[in-house]
Order: structure tokens, then sequence, then C-alpha cells
């Protein structure tokens, strides 16, 4: 499948934080994998895993627009529901090989460094990273590529 690796932290140098994100000097990208919750009127609410630049905050608006609701009705999924429907703690969910299957939103401003680009994102808990390029994660988790988030100088 490729050559996603988990890697402890703490073991490894490369996760020193440097400005903009960076995970080290070759600029390999920390990601974060978030479930956000939209309350719709008589619907069954939508659960969009978002994938997005580790320094950036998540814009509720695309989100909000993408679901057709307001942006007040699109929060970050509680601790427990990311558990019971991801099976992972928050804080360490990996991008993909979630418990329930839910549409996948990628920021755009990870696409940005190329399909060999090097990312690194949760390896299911909050002591291990899971280190893949661009390409492989756009071909497993099958995204809609968005404009998410706030850009910080990327």
């Amino acid at each position: 499948m490729g050559r996603q690796e988990q890697i402890p932290l703490g073991v490894s140098e490369k996760f020193s934080r440097g400005g903009g994100g960076r995970a080290d000097k070759n600029g390999a990208q920390i990601v974060k994998t978030l479930l956000f919750v939209a309350e719709m009127p008589e619907e069954p609410a939508g659960k969009p895993v978002v994938i997005s630049n580790g320094e950036s905050c998540v814009e509720k608006r695309p989100l909000a627009d993408r679901f057709g609701v307001g942006k007040k009705r699109v929060k970050l999924a509680p601790p427990g529901v990311v558990l019971g429907l991801l099976g992972y703690p928050a804080g360490g969910v990996p991008p993909f090989d979630h418990r329930t299957r839910l549409p996948v939103l990628l920021d755009v401003t990870i696409t940005r460094f190329g399909e060999d680009g090097l990312i690194y994102g949760g390896g299911g808990d909050d002591r291990t990273m899971l280190e893949l390029t661009v390409g492989e994660l756009v071909r497993i988790t099958q995204p809609k590529v968005l404009a998410l988030s706030e850009a910080t100088g990327l």
C-alpha cells in the first residue's frame, strides 16, 4: 500500500515544531484529523471528517455552506462521539481506518505540499504519529478538497 509508518513521539527529532507548522527541516507537515457535527433540521446530522493543517484553525463557514446550515449549527464533535464513530480518542485520530465510514474533507492547504510531500498525522493515540505522503492520503481517503482554514502563511 505504500510506506506509511507509525513513529512514537519522543523517539524522533523529526517532530520539533518550527514556524508555519513545519515538522522538520525537509518541510514535512503536521496534519490534524477532526470530526465535526453539522446539526440539520429534520435530517440526520452531517458528520464530516476534516483533515487540515495542524497549525490552522478550521473555519465553520465552509462546513456550514457545505451542509446548508448556519455556522452556529457546526460544532466540533465531543470526545465520546469521536471515539464512538471513529474508534480513536480525540487528539490521536489517524486520517483513515475509522470505525464508521464518513465523508472526508481535505483542506486545500495540504495539497500545496505536492503529491510526494511528507505529512504526519495522528497514529491512533496521543503518543504516535503516522508518516505518509499527500498522494497516499488522497488515494486512501478519497476526500473532497475544499478551502477550510484560514491560510497561515502557507
